[in-house]
């Protein structure tokens, strides 16, 4: 039974006797949404963590092969077919912070997540305010996030990938093809950002709030 239906059992129900059940019944389904909710976010989270550090951490050890030994690095030598320039390495390391910062913003962001729902009682009422809270700051995320966090990863994937063209001498074909596909992700990730608003929280906040609403009518 999913929220919606537990509401409509509420509203006709919630003059009778077994109003209490059904307040019992939507306190344990609030909760069991909001610790599904936060396990999923914080797992996706530490997914992104671990991302954001294993590639700032390849960014540096490519970075500090090239400066210091192209030639030696067997795996390096396979497939660098020009001679490295002046900004292949500061190029890296460029990229490297921006990963490192990434992982560093999405770290606070996790932990604010966490945060958010400390401070309500454990009853129906600040069960619900523990959801708003966090759906709020997921709306806010969403939002920000486009520019505090998608921007400068595909910063730093691009140089990444303009680095790896330029040693293996890729024609000026590949760098087209390059941005093409970089400008249609990006635009396909940042479409699928904002799409979650309107397809994931919203309707679940409208939902929380239609029922909070009902529980401030009930108290009166």
């Amino acid at each position: 039974m999913n929220l919606d239906q537990l509401q409509r059992v509420w509203d006709a129900q919630r003059q009778s006797p077994l109003y209490a059940l059904d307040e019992s019944a939507l306190l344990q389904l609030v909760q069991g949404r909001n610790a599904a909710s936060e396990r999923r976010a914080i797992t996706r989270y530490r997914w992104e963590i671990a991302l954001g550090l294993a590639c700032g951490l390849l960014m540096l050890v490519v970075a500090a092969l090239l400066a210091f030994a192209p030639d030696r690095s067997g795996w390096l030598a396979g497939w660098i077919r020009t001679e490295v320039g002046r900004w292949e390495v500061p190029a890296l390391l460029v990229a490297g912070a921006i990963w490192f910062y990434f992982a560093a913003y999405l770290r606070r962001a996790r932990h604010t997540l966490a945060q958010a729902g400390e401070t309500f009682d454990a009853d129906l009422r600040g069960e619900i305010q523990r959801s708003l809270a966090r759906l709020e700051f997921q709306i806010s995320h969403a939002r920000s996030v486009v520019l505090r966090g998608l921007v400068p990863v595909w910063v730093a994937a691009g140089l990444w990938v303009v680095v790896l063209f330029r040693l293996v001498d890729s024609p000026p074909a590949g760098y087209l093809l390059l941005a093409t596909l970089w400008a249609a992700a990006f635009v396909q990730q940042t479409r699928a950002q904002l799409e979650a608003i309107d397809t994931r929280y919203a309707p679940e906040r409208r939902e929380l709030q239609s029922l909070q609403r009902q529980l401030a009518e009930e108290s009166r």
